[in-house]
């Protein structure tokens, strides 16, 4: 089943190169974006994580604005 289905696939790839390298082309950009996100959210998720008391850790903003500006 595998070997017909692998046959007719470069068959066709044989047939619309252009259309067929489109779709590999898409294939690996797409992968790759998955990739690259996993890989970011991976390591947003484990930023201080190897502190004893990671759950204590916070984060201290301040928003400072010029006079005559508004704050963004």
């Amino acid at each position: 089943m595998l070997s017909r289905i692998l046959r007719s696939t470069f068959r066709a790839a044989r047939r619309r190169p252009g259309f067929a390298a489109l779709n590999v082309a898409g294939l690996a950009l797409g992968l790759a974006c998955c990739l690259l996100i996993a890989l970011y959210v991976h390591a947003e998720l484990t930023v201080d994580r190897f502190h004893e008391r990671a759950d204590r850790i916070v984060r201290v903003s301040q928003e400072v604005t010029a006079p005559g500006r508004e704050a963004l």
